[in-house]
């Protein structure tokens, strides 16, 4: 049976992140499929920062069941619904109370993580913070709070999201965490060099996953395009620093997920 409340559906996926790792043209592309209904938001953040707002409230987020949307209710039961659907909040992999809550409301949820070099993901998110007027001005000012915080890190979920940018890329940590509530078999890991790389062939891996079949998908479109090491103005000292400490926080992470990455130890 899949997932409801009352005349909506609820997510039969999640897009957990990681941020600035493309989950926005992931989550845009997987909707270009024609069994994959779109939810009103991108990103719901039902999770984490709406959580005390009520399944009425998420649920309000996603397509009735029915055509027939509120009168469906007098409508005779029909079927199983042929299509699916989902949302895509990319600190939700990052937060430690996320999954137990996920798992209360949504436990057979199918998980999607697109990963990418955490070098290239925090300078990315340094960048996007910069453009919303909400970074120092360098790169090392930005880092510096939170180079030496372990995951998951004290705090109220608001102010962990702001601060700690360092350790959104210990994604080992983050993933042995949630596959300590879920099982193996409800995760997809996807990488985001290979999204860029082989956009149809990462998606047909997503489809498979999900449980739709293959569908050529436009992915000529690039939403919230980020800015990577390419984008200058960046040591390289505090690369190679950053670099290293990746590699010692991800070191077991092709292990536990069963896939390698070019910048996986």
């Amino acid at each position: 049976m899949k997932p409801r409340h009352g005349l909506r559906a609820l997510p039969d996926f999640l897009i957990i992140g990681a941020q600035k790792s493309a989950t926005t043209s992931l989550l845009y592309y997987l909707r270009g499929h024609p069994h994959i209904r779109p939810g009103w938001n991108k990103a719901a953040h039902y999770f984490d920062l709406n959580h005390d707002r009520g399944l009425d409230w998420y649920a309000r987020r996603f397509p009735y069941l029915s055509p027939l949307g509120p009168l469906s209710a007098f409508a005779p039961p029909s079927g199983e619904r042929s299509w699916i659907t989902g949302e895509s909040s990319p600190s939700y992999m990052f937060l430690p109370e996320v999954p137990a809550r996920v798992q209360a409301v949504l436990p057979e949820v199918k998980i999607v993580a697109i990963l990418r070099d955490p070098v290239d993901r925090l300078i990315s998110q340094y960048h996007h913070e910069a453009r919303k007027g909400r970074a120092p001005a360098s790169f090392e000012a930005f880092v510096a709070p939170s180079i030496d915080t372990e995951w998951p890190p004290e705090g109220e979920i608001e102010a962990v999201r702001q601060r700690c940018a360092v350790p959104r890329g210990f994604y080992e940590d983050q993933l042995r965490h949630w596959r300590g509530i879920f099982p193996a078999e409800q995760f997809c890991i996807l990488g985001f060099e290979d999204l860029v790389r082989d956009p149809q062939g990462t998606l047909n891996e997503a489809f498979s996953f999900l449980g739709v079949d293959p569908h050529t998908v436009d992915t000529s479109k690039v939403l919230n395009r980020g800015t990577g090491r390419s984008g200058g103005g960046i040591d390289s000292a505090i690369c190679a620093r950053l670099t290293a400490l990746y590699r010692e926080k991800n070191a077991g992470l092709a292990e536990l997920i069963g896939k390698r990455f070019a910048w996986c130890p």
